[in-house]
């Protein structure tokens, strides 16, 4: 699957595909000025136009690479459901959003079809399916533009220079622009018989005469169609996980893993399934979000590196004291104490030296599991100074030896049960006003970057 759009090229046959009406006309040629080809960027703008939109329900099935085809059943926190438009996912949100308090769930009747970006289907016969199909397809890099209807049939006129032959393309719908841009050769030139209509996000009809207003139009969807992620401090970020309804690095960075039991619930700012439970602390480590470290999420790259995490524990039982948050070859962030007492953060560096957060006890928290905590570690190798900021203050320095170049692999959760959220590493150090910054800054369901 990961090679879907590479097969694409393969597979499609313009005619076959299409299922349009062609007009031949031997001596029709395209303007060369005029002339648009597989390469030009309004080709690439009508192909996010015609992709199908697969992120709608991914606080359903936690995937933009794929949607689930309608109709279809679910147990939704105990409640049934069904499903048979777009309409419905709001009774879902509402069930979840019923109680900030309690255990978002969704159980789904099998078997149920998905389809892709491309509009093929796969039948999928249970739960375990589901998974192996999620972890196993790739979500396109950039997303579908529902933002912007067009009003079909539109007229396309291709001259291939291969066979000397021109003709005329009636596109009906969605996924015969589609077919029609996927299956574009090198050796195709084609144009669009303005005008043609379309009706833009907010509900108005637009006229576009030419190709430079349609990628206009095109573009100005793009920007309402965004997921709000307002890109802040962002520079030097290697790392972004926001947990938003889905196990995704929004940096594009990371291939994440994850193993254990785990859902999504309502995070720290009463978003429905904006944040992961990782539900299974016991001390055989079974649980862990993982991301194997490369060249691009690198956090030493410059030898300077941030690590922000949100967490809420639920387990204060003291049974396993040593819960990881986070773990690579730099430092290792922890919930415990030196006598396993008071389940604080702290951080164990190359040496293994301790490094406790001192005033989670005088501040009254003791092995609270009641409230969502920010933690930050940040190390600036110019100084060989690092910080432990805990809830935006300054709460430890320390220095560190023999830091490492490069980071085999990240590691979140291990023995952890808790929830967390909005997990970003940075290849340089924060300062203090950008702990505030990021302590301050509201939860978010964000599946993209811009």
């Amino acid at each position: 699957m990961r090679n879907l759009l590479k097969v694409l090229f393969a597979w499609v046959v313009l005619p076959a595909v299409l299922l349009v009406s062609c007009q031949h006309d031997e001596n029709e040629t395209l303007s060369n000025t005029k002339a648009l080809s597989k390469s030009s960027e309004l080709t690439t703008g009508l192909y996010r136009l015609a992709m199908n939109n697969t992120s709608g329900d991914n606080f359903i099935d936690h995937s933009s690479a794929f949607k689930i085809d309608f109709p279809y059943q679910a147990i939704v926190n105990g409640q049934s459901v069904g499903l048979a438009s777009e309409a419905d996912y709001q009774t879902v949100r509402d069930i979840f959003a019923a109680s900030a308090s309690d255990v978002d769930s969704i159980t789904l009747a099998f078997p149920l079809t998905v389809s892709l970006i491309d509009y093929t289907q796969q039948l999928l016969g249970s739960q375990q399916a589901l998974d192996d199909f999620r972890d196993n397809t790739a979500a396109p890099l950039n997303p579908a533009i529902p933002c912007i209807s067009v009003q079909y049939p539109v007229v396309i006129s291709v001259y291939d220079s291969n066979i000397q032959n021109a003709q005329n393309f009636t596109i009906n719908n969605k996924p015969d622009l589609f077919g029609f841009i996927a299956g574009l050769s090198l050796g195709q030139l084609y144009q669009i018989n303005y005008p043609i209509s379309a009706v833009n996000s907010n509900g108005e009809l637009v006229v576009v005469q030419n190709d430079t207003e349609l990628l206009d139009a095109i573009n100005v969807a793009a920007e309402d169609c965004s997921c709000g992620n307002p890109n802040i401090l962002t520079d030097d970020l290697v790392m972004y996980i926001p947990f938003g309804n889905e196990l995704h690095d929004l940096t594009g960075n990371s291939e994440m893993l994850i193993s254990g039991n785990y859902h999504y619930v309502t995070d720290r700012s009463g978003n429905a399934n904006g944040a992961i439970s990782m539900d299974d602390g016991s001390n055989n480590g079974q649980n862990t979000v993982y991301a194997e470290g490369n060249a691009a999420n690198n956090m030493m790259a410059s030898g300077s590196f941030s690590m922000s995490i949100w967490y809420k524990r639920q387990d204060n039982s003291g049974v396993n004291p040593q819960e990881q948050l986070a773990s690579n070859f730099a430092v290792t962030a922890l919930l415990g104490s030196p006598d396993n007492t008071v389940m604080g953060p702290y951080l164990m560096d190359m040496s293994d030296e301790v490094i406790y957060d001192d005033s989670w006890v005088t501040d009254g928290l003791g092995n609270d599991i009641a409230n969502w905590h920010h933690l930050v570690i940040s190390y600036d190798s110019s100084l060989n100074l690092g910080k432990l900021y805990r809830d935006g203050q300054l709460r430890r320095t320390f220095t560190c030896n023999d830091m490492p170049t490069s980071i085999p692999s990240y590691s979140f959760a291990n023995r952890y049960k808790g929830f967390m959220d909005d997990i970003r590493v940075y290849k340089k150090a924060l300062t203090a006003t950008q702990v505030a910054t990021l302590y301050n800054l509201e939860g978010d369901v964000n599946q993209c970057m811009n």
